[in-house]
């Protein structure tokens, strides 16, 4: 069994054995940390990247005469980025598209542990919740979270991304009531206030959602109040 977070890595590099060789110098710090990594290595460049599905990219800048950097765009939200590459020269190129980081191959192992405590800081910020779907662990961010369907045994998570999933727990034991920014908002219905747009009667337009969302009666004064103070940045 896993125990700890789980998070998803996705390293691109047509030098293999490089590649090889720091791999478990990456998952003994995480490890340490409480945290287990699923790795994706690759070493060529897929047509498509989907880089949201990934929690932190490890990506070499010239992979077989190919430029990663032409792959990678600057409105990834929470993927962090870090470039390895031999080249120096690609520092501003990369850095201009808001990577988390930028290592030399050839002082990898002393820049990586300065790159790696600067993760586990970000990270550490980040709320995930490791939950059971389809008989796998999976690892989900909070914030990421759009709206929850509520059924009597079951919930189905929509994420702002467009993913579902479907958890076999009861509403009231799915988080267990840790994170305030998840209100429930009717019988069959939770929301994520940090991602909601709009109020507009018993109405709410959160990102990630195709349609509106309703709020209960019984529920709609004190959900306009939560948002309300959420929205002028009162928690």
């Amino acid at each position: 069994m896993i125990v700890g977070l789980i998070l998803k890595f996705l390293y691109i590099d047509d030098e293999c054995v490089f590649m090889e060789k720091n791999i478990p110098i990456i998952n003994n710090f995480f490890e340490k940390e409480g945290y287990h990594i699923r790795w994706d290595c690759l070493t060529e460049i897929p047509e498509v990247i989907d880089f949201k599905k990934y929690d932190v990219c490890f990506l070499d800048i010239e992979v077989n005469g190919v430029n990663m950097l032409d792959y990678i765009y600057d409105c990834i939200m929470s993927t962090f980025i870090i470039c390895v590459s031999q080249y120096d020269f690609y520092v501003h190129d990369a850095i201009h598209l808001h990577i988390f980081d930028f290592i030399r191959k050839s002082r990898f192992d002393r820049e990586i542990y300065k790159c790696l405590n600067g993760l586990i800081t970000r990270l550490k910020l980040d709320k995930i919740e490791t939950l059971k779907c389809n008989g796998e662990m999976i690892g989900i961010r909070v914030r990421e979270i759009s709206y929850i369907d509520i059924y009597s045994h079951r919930c189905v998570i929509h994420m702002i991304y467009g993913e579902e999933y479907e958890i076999k727990k009861d509403y009231s034991k799915l988080f267990q009531n840790k994170h305030e920014c998840i209100v429930r908002v009717h019988n069959y219905h939770a929301v994520n206030l940090d991602n909601c747009i709009k109020l507009v009667g018993d109405k709410i337009s959160v990102f990630g959602a195709d349609n509106t969302i309703g709020i209960s009666r019984d529920r709609k004064e004190d959900f306009k109040d939560k948002f309300l103070k959420n929205m002028a940045g009162c928690k």
